[in-house]
């Protein structure tokens, strides 16, 4: 791109990539734009193309095969006119666009699995797409990118969701094999812990966190304890898991005068808070458990590709000796089967997700499909066959789904309050347009403690006039630089309704663009601080709209 530059281009390139110039550029732009000149440059062509113009150009080509990573051979360019109407197997008329959009599609595949740009980059200059797959492999020490989950609202809808999509896949002797698993959501924090005995790098572990942040530093205690478990014939692995805070209470049982112990999951809260030098043996003390729940890797082979039920199978056969009350487990679960009905398997996950966030102490329940592939490109049908499903415990009162939004504004308190920040503006993204749409003002869940450090922490990120890349009605005395902040929270409300002054998914909600609706989230609680999420990954504005259609009531 340096090389490429004509007079005073590379200043702005450099600082649209430094977040300096705020034109919704991310990772996935970045990816999207070298896949797109790859191409272009193994076509010989080099000036700018809009997608209107790419369809305008067609060629013979050889189908790309994206499941196997087959290689992708080129016929020489030609024009529409002289290709053989009765080409063999496997050979299409294709147009450049259709190119390029696969090319992307590639490239997103290799990076969710293989999260290293620089890596990416250099089998590209010497392969192009040709072998990237096989040059760019699951890795220990480079990690994955974490197969998401969308929100369901409510538990008949998801149930319906997955026995439509495999009772179209099915045969009816498969009818007895679990063909959906219900999961506990645990309180924790996800960590994808990777392992290599032959590691050059004391100690051979490494944890990375759902952002792909090395985390190993705050978890040494985790990984000590884990590198004296793993068994001789274990040489690697890349696992899933959650890690929580753990404590457990000592119980009497007054008739038989038996002491038993049981273990209580603390809240997240306690766990980003609590020191992480010792793994104390004392039953009475807070320590770490390991939640497992998928296996991505294990001794040089990638499982990414295989069904999530083989996975699961191999985890806990090639685990089963790891396993220790209070500091190893396997997820809590259960599987569902395509024998029992519709109404029969919605009351077992009803059950199980009051069982989840009663005496589980957990977020609610994860539904995933046992066929679905570990994918961390798509969120909706990521996996295939009904993908991953979340179900949280804000179903039994009111909304389904936390929202994961970014502080772009706020008043100032009155009262008691004055001498802080309240409300606050916030907002989701748009992945779409790279807009910070308003979503609510919120101003309760917070402490004086937080209001203060907030209003040290935001006072240096306030910015003259509404940032270009905030979309609002709201008239805010406080703007602040969502890019200098970098900070997502966690909130929970009511229910979603349309809003002349929020902007979220505006002119979708309704259906119309002329009214300009959006819709605002109502009676909006502050629930945490999500540190582990950059505002990147914050809840879009499809999320929101995603849960405004699922709605059983619209207001």
């Amino acid at each position: 791109m340096t090389r490429a530059r004509h007079r005073e281009e590379i200043r702005f390139a450099i600082k649209i990539l430094c977040s300096h110039i705020r034109t919704g550029a991310t990772l996935i732009t970045l990816l999207t734009c070298l896949a797109t000149a790859v191409v272009l440059h193994q076509k010989g062509l080099t000036q700018s193309m809009t997608y209107e113009k790419m369809q305008e150009v067609k060629f013979a080509s050889i189908d790309l095969d994206l499941e196997t990573g087959a290689t992708c051979n080129r016929v020489e360019e030609t024009s529409l006119s002289e290709i053989d109407t009765s080409m063999s197997d496997g050979v299409r008329c294709s147009t450049l666009k259709n190119e390029v959009l696969a090319a992307q599609e590639r490239l997103r595949l290799v990076f969710s699995r293989h999260a290293n740009l620089k890596s990416v980059v250099d089998s590209l200059v010497r392969g192009g797409f040709v072998n990237l797959i096989e040059s760019c492999p699951v890795q220990v020490g480079i990690p994955l990118h974490p197969m998401l989950a969308s929100p369901s609202c409510e538990v008949q809808q998801v149930v319906e969701h997955y026995h439509s999509f495999h009772e179209a896949n099915q045969e009816d002797s498969s009818r007895l094999t679990p063909f959906f698993a219900a999961e506990y959501k645990y309180d924790g924090q996800r960590i994808q812990m990777h392992y290599d005995r032959k590691s050059l790098v004391s100690p051979g572990m490494i944890l990375y966190s759902r952002n792909l942040e090395d985390v190993t530093a705050k978890f040494q205690t985790v990984c000590e304890w884990m590198l004296s478990k793993i068994p001789e014939d274990m040489s690697s692995f890349i696992i899933d898991v959650e890690i929580c805070a753990l404590k457990h209470v000592k119980q009497w049982k007054d008739a038989e005068k038996l002491q038993h112990v049981e273990s209580l999951i603390l809240p997240f809260q306690v766990m980003a808070t609590m020191k992480r030098k010792k793994i104390d043996e004392d039953c009475q003390n807070a320590h770490l458990c390991i939640f497992a729940f998928d296996l991505l890797f294990l001794n040089g082979n990638s499982f990414v590709d295989a069904a999530l039920i083989e996975r699961r199978n191999k985890l806990q056969d090639m685990f089963a000796s790891v396993l220790q009350f209070g500091y190893f487990h396997f997820t809590r679960s259960i599987d569902l089967y395509l024998e029992s009905s519709i109404r029969e398997n919605s009351n077992k996950i009803e059950s199980f997700l009051r069982e989840a966030i009663g005496d589980g102490r957990c977020e609610g329940l994860m539904l995933k499909s046992l066929q679905s592939k570990y994918d961390g490109i798509s969120r909706e049908f990521g996996g295939g066959m009904g993908g991953w499903r979340k179900l949280k415990k804000d179903y039994i009162d009111d909304l389904a789904d936390s929202i994961d939004v970014v502080p772009i504004g706020a008043w100032r308190g009155s009262g008691r309050k004055s001498k802080w920040f309240s409300p606050f503006l916030l907002a989701v993204l748009d992945k779409n347009t790279g807009e910070w749409q308003s979503l609510c003002r919120c101003m309760s869940g917070f402490t004086d403690e937080f209001y203060q450090t907030k209003f040290d922490q935001f006072s240096p990120c306030i910015v003259p006039q509404k940032p270009g890349d905030v979309s609002t009605n709201e008239q805010v005395p406080f703007w602040f630089d969502p890019w200098k902040i970098s900070e997502v929270w966690e909130i929970r409300g009511a229910d979603l309704t349309l809003s002349p002054v929020h902007h979220t998914a505006r002119g979708y909600a309704d259906g119309t663009f002329e009214s300009g609706r959006g819709i605002a989230l109502r009676f909006p609680r502050f629930i945490r601080v999500r540190n582990d999420k950059s505002i990147e990954q914050c809840s879009t504005s499809e999320d929101v709209l995603s849960l405004f259609a699922a709605q059983s009531q619209r207001l």
